[in-house]
């Protein structure tokens, strides 16, 4: 009869039948064993990685459909996709100001942002005795670590939408949907700037139009995977899902704006 270091369960056997802890054995600290354990797990890795990936890009729609319909261990879960495409997002396009307004563009005496900025901005210059390119560095690095960290809570923007496509869904499962798309659409977004960004002609407009055609047309493939609608359904409810989420990306820049200048 074994003791549970985990739950101080009784049993007999390898692992507990509570918990699932398994019995520790001189053998499991072996450089033998250690090193199958990192090989499953790096080809674990892998294996699911590559599952995901491949189900999300070659059938938009089908890996929400299948977590909610319980096929989960196959594939990641959708917090951790968002995760992955979000951190590959922010290595790749750190530079590119896609959620937030840079300095040299929201420092312009003709915006008036909740009241002109640059009254905001002297205002700063003169209670912290900063300079104005003090003040535009101080507000860059804010906004841009701002729009990096707070990008999850888009998702339920964007999952409030699926509620017109079907109310009877719990939301929770809408959030797995908007998850997914959303991880797609960052993802899709890096691999478009890389390569258009390095044609021998390229411009910030050849980019913009690429991601939005891609990010649209995966959203009405998605809509109709998970939401089983006809196809021209999916095409009204996917141009009009597609401005709202561009709405929704207007106003987080505004309020990471916002909040990046008050905190400098």
């Amino acid at each position: 009869m074994n003791i549970c270091n985990n739950c101080q369960n009784k049993f007999s056997g390898k692992y507990c039948n509570i918990c699932g802890e398994k019995i520790i054995s001189a053998a499991d600290f072996s450089v033998k064993n250690i090193l199958l354990q990192a090989f499953e797990a790096i080809t674990n890795f892998d294996g699911k990685l590559l599952k995901t990936f491949t189900m999300m890009f070659q059938n938009p729609g089908r890996l929400a459909k299948k977590i909610i319909s319980g096929v989960r261990v196959p594939y990641f879960k959708p917090f951790q996709i968002f995760i992955i495409c979000n951190l590959v997002f922010f290595i790749f396009l750190s530079d590119v100001d896609f959620f937030r307004i840079p300095s040299e563009w929201f420092f312009d005496q003709n915006v008036d942002f909740i009241g002109k900025v640059m009254d905001k901005v002297e205002n700063i210059m003169k209670t912290k005795n900063l300079s104005l390119e003090e003040v535009k560095s101080a507000y860059d690095s804010i906004s841009s670590n701002l729009a990096k960290s707070l990008l999850i809570l888009l998702i339920p923007f964007i999952a409030l939408f699926g509620i017109l496509l079907n109310k009877k869904l719990e939301f929770g499962k809408h959030l797995i949907f908007a998850t997914l798309y959303f991880s797609q659409f960052l993802l899709c977004t890096t691999i478009l700037y890389l390569i258009i960004g390095n044609l021998p002609v390229s411009s910030k407009w050849y980019f913009i139009v690429a991601m939005a055609l891609v990010g649209l047309i995966y959203y009405i493939v998605s809509i109709k995977a998970f939401y089983q609608k006809s196809l021209l359904q999916s095409i009204s409810y996917g141009i009009i899902g597609f401005f709202v989420l561009g709405f929704f990306i207007s106003v987080y820049r505004d309020i990471i704006n916002l909040i990046s200048l008050s905190l400098v």
